[in-house]
C-alpha cells in the first residue's frame, strides 16, 4: 500500500510487507471501439465550460537518424494499438472510440528536413501541431519529425483526452518497439495488451459506482466545511489556464520532511 511504501523505505523492508496478487489477462469481455459515456474527469472539464480544443501535452525526443516509411509504420501501430488515442468527442456526456485504422498516420505526422532545429523553430512547430488537434474529429495526436541526421527530433503532441503524465512511459517505449519492429521489416507489429480498454473501463465506472453508494455520506461530509482556502479569489475557468499560470516554488528542510513522511503519516 501506499502507506507502506512511506513506513518501510527500503527494498529489503518492502520485501518483507509485500503481498503478492497474481493478474491474469483475460480475454476482454466488451468491444474496445464504439461509444462510451464521458469519464468523470471528461464531464469535469467539460463543465467547467474552459477551452479545451487544444488541451495537450506535449513531448521533443532526441531521436537518431530515421527511416521515413518505418517510422510512419510505428506511428501506425500507435495509433491502432492505443484506442483513446482514437477517442472523438460526440458531446459533452458521449465520446466514440474508432475502429483500428480509423485515423491514418499519414495524417498526424509532419516531416521537417532541417538542420538540428532551433527552440524557436520547435516552439513555432509545436503551436502549429496544437492548432491542428480537434476531439470532436478525432484528431488527438500530432508528430513532427526534424530529420537532420543523428540530430534529428520528434515532436510529440497528444491532447490531454488520451495522454497524462503516466501516459507517456507508456507510449514512448511503444513507439521505440514498433519503430525497431517496422525497422526489421516485422510481419506484424506486436506491442504488449493491456488487459482492459478504456470503453470496457468507462462502461464499467457507473456499475462501480452503484456499489459504492454507501460511501457517499463520507464524501459528502468531506466536502461540507469550509476547507483549506488554496487560491487567493474564486477560480474561473475561462480566465484561469495554462497562458496564465505562474509557477510558486517552495522547499522544506530535511528535519520537517522527515517529520511529514513519517509521524504525519503515521
Amino acid at each position: 500500500s501506499a502507506r507502506e511504501v512511506f513506513q518501510h523505505q527500503s527494498v529489503r523492508a518492502l520485501a518483507a510487507v509485500v503481498s503478492e496478487e497474481l493478474l491474469v489477462a483475460s480475454a476482454p469481455t466488451v468491444a474496445p471501439v464504439g461509444e462510451l459515456p464521458a469519464t468523470p474527469i471528461v464531464r469535469d472539464l467539460f463543465e467547467h465550460g474552459a477551452p479545451y480544443a487544444q488541451y495537450q501535452q506535449s513531448m521533443l525526443l532526441k531521436v537518431p537518424a530515421l527511416q521515413a516509411r518505418a517510422l510512419a509504420q510505428a506511428v501506425q501501430a500507435l495509433l491502432d494499438h492505443h484506442h483513446a488515442l482514437r477517442l472523438r468527442v460526440l458531446d459533452r456526456e458521449r465520446l466514440e472510440i474508432a475502429p483500428i485504422g480509423a485515423v491514418r498516420a499519414d495524417d498526424c505526422l509532419l516531416a521537417i528536413e532541417a538542420a538540428t532545429p532551433s527552440a524557436d523553430e520547435v516552439a513555432a512547430q509545436a503551436q502549429a501541431a496544437q492548432r491542428r488537434l480537434d476531439p470532436a474529429a478525432g484528431r488527438l495526436l500530432q508528430a513532427v519529425w526534424f530529420h537532420a541526421g543523428d540530430e534529428s527530433r520528434l515532436l510529440l503532441v497528444i491532447h490531454h483526452l488520451a495522454v497524462d503524465g503516466v501516459s507517456w512511459r507508456l507510449l514512448v517505449p511503444d513507439l521505440r518497439a514498433a519503430y525497431e519492429q517496422a525497422l526489421a521489416e516485422a510481419d506484424r507489429i506486436e506491442l504488449d495488451r493491456a488487459p482492459t480498454s478504456l470503453r470496457e473501463w468507462a462502461l464499467a465506472l457507473p456499475e462501480a459506482a452503484q456499489r459504492r453508494r454507501e460511501e457517499l455520506p463520507l464524501w459528502r461530509d468531506m466536502l461540507a466545511g469550509d476547507g483549506a482556502v488554496w487560491l487567493p479569489r474564486a477560480f474561473v475557468p475561462r480566465r484561469d489556464t495554462m497562458a496564465t499560470m505562474r509557477t510558486h516554488v517552495a522547499s522544506l528542510d530535511a528535519d520537517t520532511t522527515r517529520l511529514l513522511l513519517t509521524r504525519a503519516l503515521g
